[in-house]
């Protein structure tokens, strides 16, 4: 288990911010791009919150989001992902919306991405008892027919 510090760092124009000491930070903060030489992590501990229910999507759900190739109006720069809207039709807790004028909205692409991943496996686990039970009620048949 790692264990942070605090740190305190500001900056402003272009150019690198490094953070040393293994900072911590709350606040709003915007940057182009994010590069970590280590794990980006957040709080997760149970004695941290109080868990109001299990996040189950069926599979129907989770196609109804799509994975994009987008262009970003401001600067040209091309990368991959969601659609923030259509993410928050299904998970609208994994969406932030920005306290700006225009209300913008972004995704916690680590937590959908956990969420869908575990969602993913459960489907897929019910999928296989699913073609277990098929396989089990062919082979009844077929013995039945020799």
């Amino acid at each position: 288990m790692a264990r942070g510090g605090t740190g305190t760092t500001s900056s402003t124009g272009s150019g690198s911010v490094v953070l040393s000491a293994s900072p911590t930070f709350s606040g709003t903060a915007s940057f182009g791009s994010i590069s970590a030489s280590g794990d980006i992590t957040g709080n997760s501990d149970a004695r941290l919150k109080t868990v109001e229910r299990e996040c189950f999507l069926p599979l129907s759900q989770m196609s109804e989001v799509k994975a994009v190739d987008f262009t970003m109006l401001a600067d040209g720069r091309k990368s991959s992902g969601v659609v923030a809207q259509d993410l928050a039709a299904i998970l609208p807790r994994l969406v932030v919306e920005a306290d700006n004028e225009d209300r913008t909205l972004s995704v916690a692409y680590g937590n959908a991405g956990v969420v869908l991943a575990l969602n993913l496996a459960r489907e897929l686990a019910l999928e296989r008892q699913r073609n277990d039970l098929l396989e089990q009620r062919l082979a009844a048949l077929e013995s039945r027919m020799r």
